[in-house]
């Protein structure tokens, strides 16, 4: 298996993770997130229900427009707003096999990496 990263070049996150993978030597597919996003089906994997916002990303232009912070919104109309713009995703987003992790912090990584 090998491991999939859904970023973007301008991320500091997603660069120090991409650095912590390579410094590991763990394998990893690179994938752009706005040129290549993820499938529909791999967002209703990751969103939670119980913590939609959790998955969107509120640095993005369209969380600031949407003011997507104060409003309560679905996991249906959170996907469909990350399908639109990729840039709404948390990144960087990880999937390993059925496995996936929003956001980088080593400890996660390695958990996602062992189980």
């Amino acid at each position: 298996m090998v491991l999939k990263v859904y970023g973007k070049k301008s991320c500091g996150t997603c660069k120090r993770a991409w650095s912590f993978l390579s410094k590991k030597k763990i394998d990893f597919e690179n994938f752009d997130i706005v040129h290549n996003p993820p499938t529909r089906s791999v967002l209703e994997k990751v969103v939670s229900g119980k913590d939609v916002k959790s998955s969107l990303n509120p640095k993005c232009k369209t969380f600031k427009e949407k003011k997507l912070g104060k409003r309560t919104i679905t996991k249906t109309e959170a996907i469909r707003m990350m399908i639109d713009d990729p840039n709404l995703i948390r990144r960087p987003l990880f999937v390993a096999g059925e496995r996936y992790l929003q956001g980088f912090d080593e400890k996660s990584v390695k958990e996602l990496l062992i189980s």
